[in-house]
């Protein structure tokens, strides 16, 4: 454990609160920055092609908007591969689903949730680093190198399960949802408040789905299960796996259901390799 001086509780819960001020503070500011800097001036330098003037009406087009408007394309825009060929299939390769704002409070609320979370992404560094500095204290060295690994292993993971639902498995399941709209006779016009809540929804339930390994591997680590009994069960991991993804994916075909549930089978067997290189190392330490 660290030589630091004991001290005593109110100093602790002083520091706590202080961290805890310095993270919100960075969230709010990130948020409000990215929401209110206009696109021209950040877009350009990652999209040369950016021409601001086509996109608005005006002359300020806050960055959260053009984020806004680039989630809507990227989830709905099906002519890419395998979106174009799921289409062509079920024949809707022509239709363009629209977004609109049901209530006055529509558009604000969901560019309010959006500039919150890209606030949250852009601060996330310093909310771990807090966080980290107010543990450390407390923390034996082997304690700080697991931190370390798992704040690692977490976020590689998560961001993994993020990008996936992002370039594959949202779009894919707002084609399928197209499809049974379209085959209902509705048109397909949808709450830009919906649309946006399936999106954060989804990638967020993603992201963490991609980080189970972690879990399994801790319980390998404190004894509470092992890589045999992993090995043994993992036909009845894999039924499950498929009845809980067809519960939590929204589109009622079985193509979501797959697409979320055959990553988390691979993941799953990843886990049970490391599983096993912990549980023999733990053995090895052990003797």
């Amino acid at each position: 454990m660290s030589k630091d001086v004991e001290r005593p509780l109110f100093e602790h819960l002083t520091e706590l609160l202080i961290r805890l001020r310095i993270s919100l503070f960075a969230i709010l500011a990130s948020s409000f920055i990215v929401s209110a800097i206009p696109a021209n001036l950040v877009v350009p330098l990652f999209n040369p092609g950016y021409n601001y003037t086509s996109q608005m009406l005006g002359f300020y087009d806050p960055l959260v908007f053009y984020v806004m408007r680039q989630i809507e394309k990227d989830m709905l825009d099906f002519s890419r591969e395998p979106m174009l060929s799921l289409a062509r299939i079920l024949g809707i390769e022509h239709v363009k689903p629209r977004l609109i704002a049901h209530g006055w409070f529509d558009t604000f609320t969901t560019s309010f949730y959006t500039g919150l979370l890209m606030g949250l992404i852009v601060a996330s560094p310093i909310v771990g680093y807090e966080i980290y500095k107010f543990l450390e204290p407390a923390l034996y060295p082997h304690e700080k190198r697991f931190l370390k690994s798992f704040v690692f292993s977490f976020v590689t993971l998560f961001s993994l399960g993020v990008i996936y639902a992002y370039l594959y498995l949202l779009p894919i399941t707002f084609l399928m949802m197209l499809w049974l709209s379209v085959s209902s006779g509705a048109e397909p016009i949808f709450s830009i408040r919906s649309f946006f809540y399936t999106v954060f929804l989804g990638l967020s339930v993603t992201g963490l789905f991609f980080t189970y390994p972690i879990l399994v591997v801790l319980l390998v680590k404190f004894d509470i299960i092992t890589p045999e009994t992993l090995r043994k069960q993992w036909r009845y991991v894999l039924v499950g796996t498929l009845a809980i993804t067809a519960i939590i994916t929204p589109d009622p075909t079985p193509v979501s259901m797959l697409m979320l549930s055959l990553p988390f089978m691979l993941l799953y067997f990843i886990a049970l390799f490391f599983s096993e290189l912990v549980y023999k190392r733990k053995k090895k330490s052990s003797s």
